[in-house]
């Protein structure tokens, strides 16, 4: 594991952790489901649009929205800018600009607040999800532009041990199953990507019943399909492993819980050994068996 790769994971786990505890805490109280706001709901679709599934058809592109909001803020908030902008180069210069700052994970968190103080005040992103009060639009693509889309990808690998992008990607290969579980993840995929809708098409003029009615159980069915055992420990090791770091000595690894918070009772991890049946567990429940 190179000191780099693990700077990138700390950074982003350290800005968005806090964040993602409410939203995590919040699903769970929602049976699965997120629950937004009317507010909120009505501000997503103004424009009649919900562009942001577009962006699971492109890993590279999805996980670099990280590094867009604390180097280029202001592009995360229009949406039209984002796709336009993901060329080599722009992801390139991304990554090297934060690369500077990477030992300092302080300075992520203090770049968006300056973007947006509004949104980084004394509100966590999930109360804004609730928020009966007028919702500024610039906060608000930075919530579906970063925010939604990162939990999505991470539930998903909770979930079915493969990340939304992932899944995508096998459903545009003509996978049924894995356009079925990334319609779980996220529904707005059937009218977000050009794929899922002739796919539909196709289902329904081609006389597809049993396709058509997985696709329902599908939609009916909530994101987080599993109730875990310490979700919050369970998404840092998602994170992780996404980045192929899970598999750090265990030293390391109860390093970087304690540095993060995940460490004590409350996540089941008090000494390596508690961290290694944790880490089992992850293994287990998300089917992403250790790389050989």
């Amino acid at each position: 594991m190179s000191q780099w790769s693990s700077n990138k994971a700390l950074l982003l786990l350290k800005v968005i952790l806090p964040e993602f505890k409410e939203l995590l805490s919040k699903i769970e109280q929602g049976g699965g489901y997120l629950d937004f706001s009317n507010k909120f709901f009505d501000a997503i679709t103004e424009d009649g649009h919900c562009h942001w599934s577009q962006l699971y058809t492109d890993k590279a592109h999805l996980k670099s929205l990280f590094y867009m909001a604390i180097s280029d803020p202001q592009k995360i908030k229009n949406p039209e800018q984002i796709q336009e902008s993901f060329t080599p180069e722009y992801i390139q210069s991304l990554h090297e600009s934060v690369e500077a700052d990477a030992l300092n994970p302080n300075t992520a968190k203090q770049v968006l607040l300056e973007a947006n103080p509004a949104m980084y005040g004394d509100k966590y992103w999930g109360s804004l999800l609730n928020s009966s009060e007028e919702i500024d639009r610039n906060a608000l693509n930075v919530i579906l532009y970063f925010i939604v889309t990162q939990l999505s990808y991470y539930i998903s690998v909770l979930s079915f041990g493969r990340s939304i992008c992932d899944l995508v990607a096998d459903a545009m290969k003509g996978d049924d199953e894995a356009f079925c579980n990334a319609v779980q993840i996220d529904k707005t995929v059937l009218f977000g990507i050009p794929y899922f809708q002739q796919r539909i098409a196709r289902a329904q003029l081609g006389r597809e019943p049993e396709f058509l009615h997985k696709v329902a159980l599908s939609i009916e069915k909530p994101p987080l399909r599993r109730k875990l055992k310490y979700p919050l420990l369970m998404f840092v090791f998602a994170i992780l492993d996404d980045d192929g770091l899970l598999e750090m000595p265990l030293a390391e690894l109860m390093a970087v819980c304690e540095e993060l918070g995940v460490y004590g009772s409350e996540f089941g991890v008090e000494d390596v050994d508690s961290l290694r049946l944790r880490r089992k567990y992850y293994r287990e429940r998300t089917g992403r068996q250790i790389r050989i």
